[in-house]
């Protein structure tokens, strides 16, 4: 799980900072990153056991499914309020410019 979310968190300050070089938009680098991070195979395990009936199988593979969704989410979303952080802001504030 740690490794998720530390992998979505490069992935987004990597593509961040692609989409500024490039001048892209960011989704362009950010998806096609983080479909390798999505627990796929474990998704797939979890609706088999469900139709198989092995309930407790699926329940425990659907919650580790959701814990690693949800460190890609968690790890994304810091990548990005970093990105917010440290880009220029090209425009001063309404409240500072003069009138």
């Amino acid at each position: 799980m740690m490794a998720n979310l530390f992998g979505a968190l490069a992935v987004g300050i990597v593509g961040s900072i692609l989409a500024r070089y490039k001048r892209m938009p960011v989704i362009i680098f950010n998806i096609p990153g983080l479909v390798p991070l999505v627990p796929g195979g474990t998704a797939y395990r979890a609706v088999r056991n469900l139709v198989l009936g092995n309930i407790s199988q699926a329940v425990t593979q659907s919650i580790s499914v959701i814990m690693v969704a949800g460190a890609i989410a968690v790890g994304f979303m810091f990548a990005q309020i970093l990105a917010d952080i440290t880009r220029k802001r090209s425009s001063v504030p309404i409240w500072l410019s003069r009138h």
